[in-house]
């Protein structure tokens, strides 16, 4: 039996076009794993993910609680999105194991990486977290929030969050 690893992009679970709910991704996670069946059936597999949309849904429903508790540093939604993703992947299986009478269980794993805070990669950041704003929401946003935009609200230096 090969080992097998499969990626599946954020994008791939939650498009700019979507829905952004649960329900939306869970669909998306079935035809994915749908399609992948015979090989989870035959192989051993282990199935990795990104998470740019979810993180990002997770950042902006943090910083738009107002009078509720502060938001959580960059690393901490991440492994929320991990948790969620996982949850998601779980559920979308559960459905194609009964369907195509799969036999194999699951299980879910959180990770931590590590970044050099001095990574050249903080001073010109080129990948994007979550949905993209139009200039006039964004300054409305910093405006309301009183804060740069899009990730320093709520954040008060905490381990693992760069300013």
């Amino acid at each position: 039996m090969s080992k097998i690893l499969i990626a599946l992009g954020g994008n791939a679970l939650l498009s700019s076009k979507d829905r952004r709910d649960f329900k939306t991704q869970v669909e998306h996670a079935y035809v994915a794993l749908n399609s992948l069946s015979e090989v989870i059936h035959r192989e051993d597999v282990v199935i990795t993910h990104g998470n740019g949309p979810q993180v990002g849904d997770i950042l902006v429903r943090n910083q738009d609680q107002d009078g509720m508790p502060p938001g959580m540093p960059l690393h901490a939604c991440g492994a929320m999105s991990q948790g969620l993703i996982g949850e998601i992947i779980l559920e979308a299986y559960e459905r194609v194991k009964r369907e195509k009478g799969l036999s194999k269980d699951i299980s879910v794993i959180v990770t931590r990486t590590v970044v050099n805070s001095e990574d050249p990669g903080f001073k010109d950041p080129s990948k994007p977290v979550g949905e993209f704003f139009r200039e006039q929401e964004a300054k409305k946003y910093e405006t309301e929030k009183g804060c740069p935009f899009p990730l320093s609200c709520g954040y008060t230096g905490e381990e693992g969050y760069r300013k």
